[in-house]
């Protein structure tokens, strides 16, 4: 088994709702509003009262294998081959998803900031500062993500509070938008919003129980439903969704909105180091998983060698992103409507499985 440190609830709740809650700085509320209209705001609500209801299912599954991993439950269910495959399409999603997410980073920030800096210039900034903190492990991240998460909690509501004077409650309606079977069928799909809580159960093996894992796990996703709920609705309120609809970095636009007087004005550069600091956190999260999973399916002890080969290997597939349109409509909608199938699909079929085998840690006892 791979140790990871110790930390107590708190760090790994800050980390999940870190790793959840960064999409909400880039294009997510505009495709949502796009596809939902006025509804869009309770959408994020719906998704995750689902990824509750399905994370707690995984905790079921969690305690049939105590003192186990997820990757290690896949091994104990499926066997060690196919267990082994199962794991590396989860490890291989989680870098199609990294590497959208840097891509999808670089193009909001080149648009809106660096206008001027290359592409390669931001992209291998971002890399190089996520190995370095890969290098600290797990603990050193989750430590990390705490320290932050005061500010970026904080800086967020002022955020909201400052720009309430732009609000226009006409703007909610019609509250069902463009159908509340449309607004379902979405909530669904886009439950794999929430879907970065499954790092817990990647490392539930090394961490302190099941209880844990369940108490940090649901905590974190019920302050991420409520961080996302009220940013999409404050988003909603600003604009009417036939904007909002059209622009690339919402929440950035509504920092750039607040007007308080002659001096309460331009404060972007705040929500600039919230923006950087959070997705910094968040991919460093989905890249240490992703390089965790690696090292357990092939059972290496060492990952430093690995980190830094993993990171020249994203740094070149985010250079291959070359607009953000392409990365947006293509690579940000397929990650966001099929990402519950290996965040919560295949752990909930895998209980399943395990039921119907009657496999539990009776044979697998953890030595």
């Amino acid at each position: 088994m791979h140790e990871e440190g110790k930390f107590g609830v708190q760090e790994a709740v800050w980390l999940c709702v870190c790793a959840i809650t960064a999409k909400l700085f880039f294009t997510s509320p505009a495709v949502i509003a796009a596809i939902l209209g006025p509804s869009g705001w309770f959408m994020p609500l719906l998704s995750g009262l689902i990824a509750l209801a399905c994370f707690a299912l995984i905790v079921v599954l969690l305690r049939r294998f105590p003192g186990r991993g997820l990757t290690e439950i896949y091994e104990v269910v499926f066997g060690q081959i196919l267990g082994s495959v199962v794991s590396a399409l989860l490890g291989a999603y989680l870098i199609y998803l990294l590497f959208q997410n840097i891509s999808e980073f670089q193009e909001v920030l080149h648009l809106y900031v660096l206008r001027n800096s290359p592409d390669w210039f931001i992209i291998s900034a971002f890399v190089i500062s996520m190995v370095i903190i890969s290098f600290f492990g797990l603990e050193g991240l989750v430590r990390t993500a705490k320290i932050f998460s005061f500010f970026i909690v904080a800086g967020f509501l002022t955020l909201l509070f400052l720009a309430s004077g732009d609000y226009n409650t006409s703007n909610i309606f019609p509250i069902l938008g463009f159908g509340i079977q449309k607004t379902l069928v979405y909530a669904v799909l886009r439950s794999s919003t929430y879907g970065e809580v499954i790092i817990l159960t990647v490392f539930a093996g090394s961490l302190q129980g099941t209880d844990y894992v369940k108490k940090a796990g649901l905590t974190a996703l019920i302050i991420s439903g409520a961080i996302s709920t009220l940013s999409f609705l404050a988003y909603v309120l600003s604009f009417p969704f036939y904007i909002g609809q059209e622009v690339v970095s919402p929440m950035y636009e509504l920092s750039q909105m607040i007007d308080r007087g002659r001096f309460l004005q331009r404060i972007e550069p705040i929500f600039l180091f919230l923006w950087v600091i959070t997705t910094l956190i968040s991919c460093t999260a989905i890249f240490y998983t992703s390089v965790s999973i690696y090292c357990r399916i092939f059972r290496i002890r060492d990952r430093r060698p690995i980190i830094v080969g993993w990171g020249i290997i994203t740094l070149f597939a985010c250079l291959i992103e070359s607009n953000i349109s392409g990365s947006v409509y293509m690579g940000i909608q397929t990650i966001r409507q099929v990402g519950s199938i290996p965040f919560f699909a295949v752990p909930i079929l895998t209980l399943v499985i395990s039921l119907l085998r009657k496999k539990r840690d009776g044979a697998h006892e953890k030595k």
